[in-house]
């Protein structure tokens, strides 16, 4: 553990490019320490951000495998290089952090780039070669902001793809590589943040409307990006934004999550747009079969020393739109298309994601993605919901005041805490049971399929409905919902194959072709 004064003197003798004016540490220090008293007027990390700033950084953390690095702590003195003590060495945490990945602008009040676009990025703005791996989306690897974090307090026990916020003081570091030396004159130089203080982020329910009414309204809103007006639609999307792994049991899939595929007769932006000005992270990817051989969807460490981004390296929370429509006929997989949709797969059915490292197999990390996969046919993907939908070329008309109330509808509804708090009374579970054990008997009469999958999917639901009201409890209302909900998506799914000559008249499918 350092004091604020040790770190602060550190930063200031390891800055090699001092602002012009600033030469007095003590000076320096009370400014410093003032900033620190107004943590509401500190500027978010930009590739603006002058050398010795303070500033904050909400970042995903891409890269927590490096090495700790000894430093000489600031206030030590010494009179010479060769006759430097060496029990005067420390070591301090270093990993690697980047903005949010699909983090809308909206968001958040204090954004980096919102005013760093177009022409305005320079080429003194771009990343280095050796740091551009190390953004998961490929259309942002040359210009994100990105910092190498050095942590004093300890070693933190944060993973990679976890979000934290830090204020730090900022200066440039060279990246560790597998090759670099103190005496390479060609290493890379990057943003580096000598940490003051973290603060995770709020994953408490802030306030926000609770009431049936926005409810109603938010799902005939959703309805609208359909034409006619889908409320089935609408209330499967709503569900899907408040699902999140709330319990990872070690045999079954998790609790609380919903990939949810949209069958779409026609190809459509509305469903994304307003998926983007609802939920705060959004990642859209289009997948074709270059992608899939070009790209690599999980992280992987090549040389021991550096972690590249893999594009599912997201946050917790965020929106994944798969857009499957490009994939086409379909056509040769490859070793990297094949590995990188198993990958896929596996993220979206346990919420887990593959890591790869030289020394280490079948590394896999917890993650939280909420999947929405959009296609014409059936899905390449593991899906919980299959829903036919005809998709509106409109995007629906929300005023500001509204979009607001919706935003802080879902930001409520949808956090962690929240989902934790979903209860089901013991004699909501016998009612179930005793609904699952009829259930059970006829489809046996009947030679239908077994009813375990329909219990399954059906408790998402509930789960997920139960969520969405206030308060949280699974009545019986809420179970006779689901399984309405649930009757009308196998009603919609039996019209939409029996109409393409797939199945039998009366036979039930939850698989879409």
């Amino acid at each position: 553990m350092f004091d604020l004064d040790t770190v602060i003197q550190t930063a200031f003798r390891e800055c090699s490019d001092l602002p012009s004016g600033l030469t007095d540490l003590d000076t320096y220090r009370r400014h410093v320490l003032a900033q620190l008293q107004q943590p509401d007027l500190i500027p978010p990390l930009s590739p603006r951000a002058t050398p010795l700033s303070v500033v904050s950084f909400n970042c995903l953390l891409q890269d927590t495998g490096y090495p700790l690095e000894v430093f000489l702590p600031g206030g030590v003195t010494q009179s010479t290089e060769v006759d430097l003590d060496p029990t005067l060495l420390k070591e301090r945490w270093i990993g690697w952090g980047v903005q949010i990945p699909g983090q809308q602008p909206w968001s958040s009040a204090k954004s980096a780039l919102e005013h760093l676009s177009g022409p305005e990025v320079t080429e003194a703005h771009l990343m280095p070669k050796t740091a551009r791996s190390k953004f998961p989306l490929p259309t942002s690897r040359d210009s994100y902001v990105g910092a190498l974090l050095k942590i004093y307090d300890g070693l933190p026990s944060h993973k990679p793809g976890s979000v934290e916020e830090y204020v730090g003081i900022v200066c440039q570091s060279p990246l560790p590589t597998a090759m670099s030396s103190d005496g390479d004159e060609d290493i890379d130089m990057v943003p580096c943040l000598h940490v003051l203080s973290t603060r995770s982020p709020n994953v408490s329910a802030p306030p926000s409307p609770s009431d049936d009414t926005t409810r109603t309204e938010l799902i005939r809103s959703l309805g609208d990006c359909f034409q006619p007006r889908d409320g089935v639609a609408g209330e499967l999307l709503l569900l899907f934004f408040l699902s999140y792994p709330v319990s990872r049991p070690s045999t079954a899939s998790p609790i609380g999550t919903l990939a949810l595929n949209l069958l779409r007769s026609k190809s459509s932006s509305g469903i994304e747009m307003v998926t983007r000005l609802l939920m705060p992270i959004v990642v859209e990817l289009p997948l074709t079969l270059p992608l899939l051989h070009s790209e690599t969807l999980y992280p992987r460490c090549l040389d021991s020393a550096n972690l590249e981004a893999g594009l599912l390296q997201l946050a917790p929370g965020t929106v994944l739109v798969l857009d499957e429509d490009g994939m086409g006929e379909g056509g040769q997989l490859g070793d990297k298309a094949v590995k990188n949709l198993q990958a896929l797969a596996q993220c979206i059915s346990e919420q887990t994601l593959r890591y790869e490292y030289p020394y280490m197999d079948n590394l896999k990390m917890e993650c939280a993605i909420r999947p929405l996969i959009l296609s014409q046919g059936r899905s390449l993907l593991p899906v919980d919901i299959c829903l036919p939908v005809t998709p509106s070329d409109a995007v629906p008309d929300i005023d500001e005041p509204t979009l607001q109330r919706y935003r802080s509808f879902l930001a409520g509804h949808a956090t962690p805490s929240r989902a934790a708090q979903v209860e089901i009374p013991d004699a909501i579970s016998a009612y179930i049971q005793e609904g699952y054990v009829a259930d059970r008997r006829t489809n046996a009469e009947r030679g239908e399929a077994s009813a375990d999958e329909s219990l399954k999917r059906r408790m998402r639901l509930a789960r997920l409905l139960a969520l969405s009201h206030e308060p949280p409890i699974l009545s019986r209302d809420v179970w006779e919902r689901a399984i309405a909900l649930d009757t009308q998506v196998l009603a919609r799914l039996r019209q939409r194959n029996e109409a393409r000559g797939s199945v039998k008249p009366g036979a039930l499918s939850t698989v879409a072709t």
